[in-house]
């Protein structure tokens, strides 16, 4: 063990206790520098939002007296909330998160030096959580280069800057520690990079940075805040006599999962702000079909009734291999397609039933209120 001890220290160049090796130094340089770097691009994001008190479509002139010194009062007033965001282009385009924005009546940043400018909202897409602001004066603003969130892989390192409970410019550092996370519920789609660095309220819109200091991902989420009962045992031996008289609460204890945070890659947000830049789209379009992932693809198990796929003749059974010219592999690649489709499109794909291939063709229909994306 001792020897063990000895050779990591010798490999990374330790001095002693009198100093870091120049390993550690050559790192914490170049964590430094990549921090230095991208800290001007990254800015504070406030927002005001619009009021949601039931009083709030009610003409000023119409409220009684009572209502108006409630209005007035501190406890009415709209809250600020505060996010991040980062520049991605010298004229002033910063990307963030679309929850950082969302119901926000008024948007400005804060640069890292403390300048406070207003922005606009160019547009912002909640089943990706994805925004773009643009801020108008004088350039050029300091940007962030997007780098390949593609390349990413489990024990890249990984960069994070942002505005943790308000304190601006903070960075945190980690490892990618999984890749095409979903099911957590920050958007209709995720495909998240899972990050050991840690990510707290205020972080959200801000980069995550691979070792190069390119913005790879958007940070969206994290886990912290699930709750995992676990029994106080030493409670239980202290107190085991006055048990009767115990509430539940006094023997049972939280947990809550930490270091692990979220980031929408990089190279899914390219896309997203593209079509954000194109204008607001009408609405998705829908298919009426539920999906599962076998080990034989992507098969079809339910067709709903009188949706675009039941008059195109879709089976449940079927296996689903193309759609739009583009091989399926699985039902999250179908489930972006068509969030990023319009209603009255027309589709085509290709399904394989029995042995034989069968080719559609149909006219996507809007979702009911409460029908999936597929």
């Amino acid at each position: 063990m001792k020897r063990t001890i000895l050779l990591t220290a010798a490999a990374l160049g330790c001095a002693g206790p009198a100093g870091a090796g120049p390993v550690l130094q050559s790192l914490e340089r170049e964590i430094s520098e990549i921090v230095d770097r991208a800290a001007p691009a990254v800015v504070s994001v406030r927002t005001e939002p619009i009021p949601c008190h039931p009083f709030a479509l009610i003409p000023e002139e119409e409220m009684p007296s009572w209502v108006k010194e409630v209005l007035q009062s501190r406890l009415a007033a709209p809250k600020r909330s505060t996010g991040t965001g980062f520049f991605i282009d010298p004229a002033g385009e910063i990307l963030t998160t679309e929850d950082v924005i969302r119901g926000a009546r008024d948007v400005e940043v804060v640069t890292g030096e403390g300048t406070v400018l207003p922005a606009r909202v160019v547009g912002g897409d909640r089943d990706f959580n994805i925004a773009l602001l643009a801020v108008d004066g004088p350039g050029p603003y300091p940007c962030l280069e997007l780098g390949d969130s593609d390349r990413l892989r489990p024990g890249c390192w990984a960069l994070t800057v942002g505005n943790p409970f308000g304190l601006t410019g903070s960075p945190a550092w980690g490892i990618v520690s999984g890749l095409k996370r979903s099911g957590l519920g920050t958007a209709l789609y995720e495909e998240l990079i899972q990050v050991t660095a840690p990510v707290n309220p205020g972080d959200s819109g801000g980069p995550l940075l691979d070792s190069g200091g390119k913005a790879v991902g958007v940070v969206t989420a994290t886990l912290a805040g699930y709750r995992e009962m676990e029994l106080d045992w030493p409670f239980l031996r202290r107190y085991h006599d006055s048990l009767p008289r115990a509430s539940p609460e006094s023997f049972l204890r939280t947990s809550q999962a930490q270091g692990i945070g979220f980031a929408i890659p990089i190279n899914l947000a390219r896309e997203v702000l593209e079509r954000i830049r194109q204008g607001p789209r009408e609405g998705r379009g829908w298919l009426g079909i539920r999906l599962i992932d076998g080990p034989a693809g992507v098969e079809i198990a339910d067709v709903i009734e009188g949706s675009p796929a039941g008059r195109a003749g879709l089976r449940p059974g079927d296996r689903l291999v193309s759609f739009q010219g583009r091989p399926v592999s699985t039902s999250l690649e179908l489930k972006k397609e068509l969030i990023c489709s319009r209603v009255g499109e027309e589709v085509s794909g290709q399904v394989v039933r029995g042995e034989a291939p069968v080719a559609f063709r149909v006219r996507l229909a809007a979702p009911a209120p409460d029908r999936e994306a597929r």
